[in-house]
C-alpha cells in the first residue's frame, strides 16, 4: 500500500455491467513519480463505481472532479493490455482527501500545459487518423492530454456509445471536433464527462457546430481560460481489432500569472 498525491484529469462514465448503474472511471497523474494512473477496483480490471470516486472536501464527501489533487492510497498495479496504467485503489474514502485544485496552483497549471504542448509534435492521435485505434499494444498509456488546433462542439443524433435512451437517461451525444497532429488531422469524438455534458448542452444549437470560444463566452460566468482535452481509449467499445478514443475531460485552466505575487483566478465548477 502506498500513499500518493493524485492529480485527477478525467472522470468519465463507462458502460453499465450486467444491468448495474453506470460505472465511473478516474484517470490522472501521480505527482511524485509523474506516471499515469487509472483507478480500478480491487477486482482486477473493473471500473470504479461512482460511490468509490468520492473525495472528502473539507470533511464532506463529493465526487472527484478533474483538476482535483487528492491524497489516496494505492494497493498494487493491475495492468492489462488496454490499460497499462491500471492501479487498484485502497479501500474506503477516509484517506481520499482533497488537498487543492490545479486551477489554483500555477506549478500544476504549467505541468498540465507542458504535457498538452508535447502532443503538438505527434503525427496522429494514438497513432490513428480516425477515432479507432488498431494497435493497442504499441503505446505506453491509454491517456493523453491534447491541446487541439480548432475546436468545435456539436450535437449528434446518436445516443452515447450506443446506449438506449431509457438506460442512458438523456438524449443524443455531444461531440468535440478538433484538429490534431503535425498534419492537422480532424477528429470528432464523443464527450463522456457528465459534468461537462450538462454544463454545455443547453448552450449548443440543435444543428450545426459551435466554436469553442463562442461556447465559453455563453457559459455563465463566461471564461477566457484555455481549453485542454483529456483523451482516453475506451475498452468498453471494442471490436475484434480496434478500440475507440473519447473525450474524457475538458480542463479549463487560468493562464499562470507573470507576477508571482498575483494569484491565479480559481475556477468554480458547478456540481451536476
Amino acid at each position: 500500500m502506498s500513499e500518493i498525491e493524485f492529480l485527477c484529469l478525467a472522470v468519465f462514465r463507462g458502460k453499465p455491467i450486467l444491468g448495474e448503474r453506470f460505472p465511473y472511471f478516474a484517470v490522472g497523474i501521480d505527482l511524485v513519480t509523474g506516471r499515469w494512473i487509472r483507478l480500478v477496483e480491487n477486482i482486477k480490471g473493473h471500473a470504479l463505481k461512482l460511490r468509490r470516486l468520492q473525495c472528502l472536501d473539507r470533511g464532506f464527501p463529493r465526487r472527484m472532479r478533474p483538476l482535483d489533487v487528492v491524497s489516496l492510497s494505492l494497493e498494487a498495479p493491475a495492468p492489462d493490455r488496454f490499460h497499462p496504467e491500471n492501479w487498484i485503489l485502497g479501500p474506503g474514502i477516509g484517506s481520499n482527501s482533497l488537498l487543492r485544485t490545479a486551477s489554483e496552483d500555477e506549478t500544476l497549471n504549467l505541468l498540465i500545459r507542458k504535457k498538452a504542448e508535447e502532443t503538438r509534435s505527434e503525427e496522429k492521435l494514438f497513432g490513428s487518423v480516425t477515432s479507432d485505434v488498431t494497435h493497442v499494444g504499441k503505446f505506453k498509456s491509454s491517456i493523453l492530454i491534447c491541446c487541439p488546433g480548432s475546436l468545435m462542439w456539436r450535437r449528434t443524433r446518436e445516443f452515447n456509445k450506443g446506449r438506449v435512451e431509457e438506460v442512458h437517461g438523456h438524449g443524443p451525444e455531444i461531440k468535440g471536433q478538433f484538429s490534431f497532429g503535425v498534419d492537422e488531422w480532424t477528429y470528432a469524438l464523443p464527450v463522456t464527462d457528465p459534468v461537462w455534458e450538462r454544463k454545455i448542452e443547453s448552450h449548443l444549437p440543435d444543428s450545426g457546430h459551435m466554436e469553442n470560444r463562442q461556447l465559453l463566452e455563453s457559459i455563465e460566468p463566461a471564461t477566457n481560460d484555455d481549453t485542454l482535452l483529456t483523451l482516453t481509449i475506451d475498452d468498453g467499445l471494442t471490436t475484434p481489432n480496434e478500440l475507440h478514443t473519447i473525450i474524457a475531460g475538458v480542463l479549463l485552466l487560468p493562464k499562470p500569472q507573470v507576477d508571482a505575487g498575483t494569484p491565479a483566478n480559481p475556477i468554480v465548477e458547478d456540481e451536476a
